[in-house]
């Protein structure tokens, strides 16, 4: 689907798969020059879905490793999940010390 969208709107499908700055060179490149950015978004997206088969088999090659050695592993994208949850409620934990701290401090005798 996203080889069709960049032969039919090439910077959109390089926004979904890359940067800012691959956009932009891509926005450049097809408003000068249709095809080469058709060209390079089609590179753009070769590139991006090399990247992801090149995680999932790091992950499916860790994951025997790991069972051979009978330790469980954590999804990468639960530990995303994860990180996102615990990271505001520490910085809510901090804050409230934080608050606590000058609570004591500026206390009255």
């Amino acid at each position: 689907m996203r080889y069709l969208l960049a032969i039919i709107l090439p910077p959109v499908a390089v926004a979904f798969s890359a940067g800012v700055t691959a956009f932009l060179a891509n926005l450049l490149l097809t408003l000068c020059f249709f095809v080469p950015g058709i060209i390079h978004a089609i590179l753009i997206l070769n590139g991006h879905y090399a990247d992801t088969r090149h995680q999932e088999m790091i992950h499916l090659y860790q994951q025997a490793i790991a069972a051979e050695a009978g330790i469980e592993l954590i999804n990468p994208r639960t530990a995303k999940m994860v990180g996102w949850i615990v990271l505001p409620l520490a910085l809510i934990g901090l804050l409230f010390v934080a608050l606590l701290a000058w609570g004591i401090w500026n206390a009255q005798p």
